[in-house]
């Protein structure tokens, strides 16, 4: 975000107006992205890379430590987050789409993969209903259900995740974005 921010000029970008998103793995880097610089314990979270992000942000002006990295939006698609302290602090509007019968993943607090034999060493996830239930009354916050929908989002009709995250970063950009939930059902469902 660094680099980015640094070279919004020469990259054509308003370095306010740069959203995150992602799907699976890249929701959780995603979510991480949005609020790692939120999260009051880095050094806890840091100890298990090195200590530092420092040689790890490309191509920086490293001396400016306390650059903004804030972004103005993140969207999720079957995401969830490893850490739950790291919404603590959270400011950045959030949209998250994930299927009710999501193969790996809890919609609320459960196992990474839903099992402990994946090599995940028991990674416990927390999925969209528990960071709703945390964030939605400090940060708008809006979770889409995908009504027997899976972890892929294949079946989930990708003309409505584009419309979805488009309304997401217009009325994040005018400051409408609002709290909420909403169900829809996956075009082809992967669970009775």
């Amino acid at each position: 975000m660094k680099y980015i921010k640094q070279n919004a000029s020469r990259l054509g970008i308003n370095p306010n107006l740069i959203f995150v998103g992602g799907q699976s793995a890249g929701a959780i880097t995603a979510l991480n992205t949005a609020y790692y610089d939120d999260f009051e314990d880095k050094d806890n979270l840091l100890k298990n890379i090195g200590g530092s992000l420092n040689a790890n942000i490309g191509a920086t002006n490293k001396t400016d430590a306390n650059q903004n990295t804030d972004i103005a939006g993140v969207f999720t698609l079957a995401g969830c987050i490893l850490n739950p302290n790291i919404i603590d602090n959270a400011k950045t509007p959030l949209l998250m789409m994930f299927g009710s019968c999501d193969e790996l993943l809890h919609v609320n607090v459960g196992k990474v993969y839903k099992c402990d034999s994946k090599g995940t060493g028991g990674l416990t996830g927390y999925g969209p209903q528990y960071i709703y239930s945390k964030m939605a009354s400090k940060v708008p916050t809006f979770w889409i259900n995908i009504n027997k929908g899976g972890h892929g989002p294949g079946g989930w009709n990708y003309d409505n995740m584009v419309e979805w995250t488009s309304t997401f970063t217009y009325a994040v950009m005018n400051n409408q974005f609002k709290s909420g939930t909403a169900t829809v059902n996956a075009v082809t469902p992967v669970c009775k």
